[in-house]
C-alpha cells in the first residue's frame, strides 16, 4: 500500500472515532446537562464557559507547537484525549455538584474542541512535505460516521437513557488515541532537509500581533468565522428546542443530527475537484451563504420536515466550509505560523461560542425559540456579508517575508 494511502485511511479511522466521541459529549449537550437538573441558562452558560477555555487552551497549544516541532503533534493530540477522559469521567460519579458538573463537562469538551485544530494542522503536515495526501474522503467518512452515532444515539436515548453517553465517549476515545498515534511520523516520509512543514528558524520570535499584523484577509476571515458561530448556535447548541417545538423528540434529534452530518460526505469527497476549478474564497462565500439559508429555513419550519430540509444544506454550508478553510488559510499565511492559524480557525468557533451561547440561553428563555432562530439568521447573514469583503481582500494577497 502506498504511504499515501495508508495515512488516508489512517487518517479516515481516527476523524471517526473522533466525531464519534463528540457526538456522545457534546452532540446531546442540551439533553445530557439536561437530565442532570440544569436549566437553559445553565446549558448555555456551560457552553460558553467551554468555548472560553477552548480559546485559551488553542492558543496555548498551537502556539507552544508551531514553538517546539520537534514534538510531533499527535503526541500532543494524545495528551488533549487523555485530559478530556479524565475530566469527562467525572461525570459518571453521583452526587456531583452541578457547578462540578458544569466546570469538569466544559473541561473535557474544551480538551475535544482543541484537537479539531490540531487534526487539520496534522495532516496539512502531509500536504505541505509534497505527500498526495487528500484529505476530503476521510473527513467526509467522519461525518458519515457521526451522522450514523446521531442516529443510533437518538434512538438508544429513548429506549435506555442519556447515562450512555460519557461511557460512549470514554470507549471511543480510547480508540482515537491508538489510531492517532499509529499515524506515520511526517520527518521519516521525506529526504528533504528543510521541508515546507517544519517551523522557519525565525518562527519562535514571531508573536501573535505580529502574525495578524497586515494580514487583513486572515483577520477578516477570522470576524467572520466568529460572527458565523454566533449566528449557528441554535443549530449547535439548542437543536433539540427547535425539534420538540415542531413535534419530534429523541428520535427526530436524532434524524436531523444524521441528515446534518450524512450529507457533508458527498461533497467532501467532490472537494479536491472543486477546489482546482473555483478559489477557496469563492466556495466559502457560497457556504457563508448556505448557513444563512439553513438557519432562515429552521425559522419558517412548522413541521419536521421542513427541519430535515434544513439540515440537509449541511452540504454546502459546513460541507463546503470544512475542507476549503483549511486550504484558505493555510495559503493566508507563512510555514512558521500554520499550526497556529490552524487553530485560530477553531477559536473562531469558541470565540463565536462563548457570546452565542450565553445570549441564545437568555433569549430562549426569555422570548423562545422563533425570536432566537431569527435573530440567528440575521446573524448568519452579517457574517456571510463579511466573508464577500474577506474574498475581495484575499485576490492577489501573498504572506510577507518573515522578519529578520
Amino acid at each position: 500500500m502506498k504511504i499515501e494511502h495508508r495515512i488516508e485511511w489512517n487518517y479516515a479511522g481516527a476523524q471517526s472515532s473522533f466525531w464519534i466521541g463528540h457526538c456522545a459529549l457534546t452532540g446531546y449537550t442540551a439533553v445530557l446537562l439536561g437530565v442532570r437538573g440544569f436549566s437553559d441558562v445553565q446549558v448555555g452558560l456551560t457552553s460558553s464557559l467551554m468555548s472560553v477555555l477552548t480559546i485559551v487552551f488553542q492558543l496555548l497549544i498551537s502556539n507552544f507547537s508551531d514553538h517546539h516541532p520537534r514534538i510531533a503533534i499527535k503526541k500532543i493530540i494524545t495528551v488533549l484525549y487523555l485530559l478530556a477522559m479524565a475530566t469527562g469521567g467525572v461525570l459518571l460519579a453521583g452526587g456531583v455538584p452541578v457547578a462540578l458538573m458544569m466546570i469538569a463537562f466544559a473541561l473535557s469538551g474544551a480538551f475535544k474542541n482543541t484537537i479539531v485544530g490540531l487534526f487539520n494542522a496534522l495532516v496539512m503536515q502531509y500536504v505541505n512535505a509534497d505527500i498526495p495526501v487528500r484529505i476530503g474522503w476521510p473527513r467526509g467518512v467522519g461525518s458519515v460516521v457521526y451522522a450514523v452515532c446521531a442516529y443510533v444515539l437518538g434512538r438508544a436515548l429513548e429506549i435506555y437513557s442519556p447515562d450512555i453517553l460519557i461511557p460512549t465517549f470514554l470507549c471511543t476515545t480510547i480508540v482515537s488515541i491508538t489510531l492517532v498515534l499509529l499515524m506515520p511520523d511526517v520527518n521519516c516520509l521525506t529526504d528533504r532537509s528543510t521541508p515546507a512543514f517544519q517551523q522557519d528558524q525565525n518562527a519562535a520570535r514571531i508573536s501573535y500581533r505580529q502574525m495578524l499584523t497586515g494580514n487583513t484577509p486572515f483577520l477578516l476571515f477570522l470576524l467572520a468565522g466568529v460572527v458565523l458561530y454566533i449566528g449557528q448556535t441554535t443549530a449547535f447548541l439548542f437543536l433539540i428546542r427547535v425539534v420538540k417545538s415542531r413535534g419530534g423528540g429523541a428520535t427526530e434529534l436524532g434524524i436531523s443530527m444524521f441528515l446534518q452530518a450524512v450529507v457533508e460526505m458527498p461533497i467532501m469527497f467532490m472537494t479536491p475537484w472543486i477546489l482546482k476549478r473555483f478559489k477557496p474564497a469563492n466556495v466559502l462565500v457560497v457556504s457563508f451563504f448556505a448557513y444563512a439559508l439553513k438557519t432562515f429555513l429552521m425559522l419558517i419550519s412548522r413541521s419536521m420536515g421542513m427541519v430535515y430540509i434544513a439540515m440537509s444544506l449541511n452540504m454546502f454550508s459546513f460541507g463546503l466550509y470544512c475542507i476549503s478553510s483549511v486550504y484558505f488559510v493555510n495559503s493566508l499565511v507563512r510555514p512558521g505560523e500554520r499550526v497556529r492559524a490552524q487553530g485560530l480557525i477553531s477559536l473562531c468557533g469558541s470565540a463565536g461560542g462563548i457570546i452565542g451561547s450565553a445570549f441564545a440561553g437568555a433569549v430562549l428563555d426569555s422570548y423562545g425559540i422563533q425570536v432566537l432562530l431569527l435573530i440567528n439568521t440575521l446573524i448568519s447573514l452579517l457574517g456571510a456579508f463579511i466573508m464577500i469583503v474577506c474574498n475581495k481582500s484575499s485576490r492577489g494577497y501573498v504572506p510577507s517575508p518573515l522578519p529578520n
